[in-house]
């Protein structure tokens, strides 16, 4: 039977789910598109919603009417919609670099109910200005991981939902700038000459200053990625003092941060250009 134009609604089990990724959330939107005619509809405008900025990985979940389609950030449904529930299964994900993230989307039905998951996880919660009542379910009650939930009243198509995740893990940014630090020192232990007898030790140069710690620290990472390049070290052991340096770095970093002079501003050995 051919379909006839007419209107769609996602159904009261429709949902939005946020869970904790490495760095990232992934996001599913779990709909169910209803029909409520007796036969087939098709909506006057296209049924197509384009996914947030940033978004990631894009992937139809199985179960998913196998007309739905993607491609970028685009995902639609072709075609009519048989009379009864349509299910539009979708996830992707979106990276964060801080505590918060917040992303918007709109949608080509109404909802009845906004209906929004969130992996319960230390302080992670998700608000929304459409979010007026807030629960929260045990892993009995998920067969899984505990989990939030928030819900709202009706969101006409076309309305941006906006949500906003807190209280995310996240890595302070010592670490990333020690990485970028041992980037280019790792390129450099192929360049620099072996310290002999003759050479400064930065912290005799130094004395007990911070600055004078943080280049040692720098020489001994260089030292033990050079050893680990030529295999002179053990894997164990490589991990174990580089992860002990890593920590000592990162401390005198955050102490020369917070408030000393100028001429003590955070830098690494001059290293060549790592290109990539």
């Amino acid at each position: 039977m051919p379909a006839r134009p007419g209107r769609v609604a996602f159904g009261q089990d429709s949902r939005i789910m946020i869970e904790l990724g490495e760095e990232n959330v992934e996001v599913y939107y779990l709909l169910d598109v209803l029909n409520v005619e007796d036969s087939p509809v098709e909506p006057d405008t296209p049924f197509e919603f384009f996914l947030p900025a940033g978004a990631q990985g894009v992937t139809i979940l199985p179960g998913s009417n196998p007309r739905t389609l993607i491609d970028g950030p685009r995902v639609w449904v072709s075609g009519g919609f048989a009379p009864g529930m349509t299910p539009v299964l979708v996830a992707y994900i979106l990276p964060y670099s801080g505590g918060t993230l917040a992303f918007s989307q709109s949608f080509p039905a109404d909802f009845a109910q906004l209906l929004v998951f969130t992996q319960k996880w230390g302080t992670m919660d998700v608000a929304s200005t459409l979010i007026d009542q807030r629960g929260e379910m045990g892993a009995d009650e998920t067969g899984g991981a505990p989990m939030l939930w928030g819900a709202g009243g009706s969101v006409p198509a076309g309305r941006l939902v906006t949500l906003e995740v807190t209280g995310l893990p996240h890595h302070n940014a010592w670490p990333r700038i020690i990485a970028l630090s041992l980037a280019g020192l790792i390129v450099a232990v192929s360049v620099w000459p072996s310290k002999g007898s003759g050479g400064h030790d930065p912290v005799s140069r130094g004395g007990d200053t911070l600055q004078g710690r943080r280049e040692h620290l720098f020489t001994e990472l260089v030292k033990v990625e050079r050893q680990q390049r030529l295999g002179k070290i053990g894997k164990t052991r490589y991990g174990t003092r580089r992860a002990e340096l890593t920590e000592q770095l990162q401390s005198v970093l955050r102490d020369l941060d917070e408030g000393l002079s100028p001429d003590t501003a955070i830098s690494a050995p001059s290293t060549p250009a790592v290109m990539t």
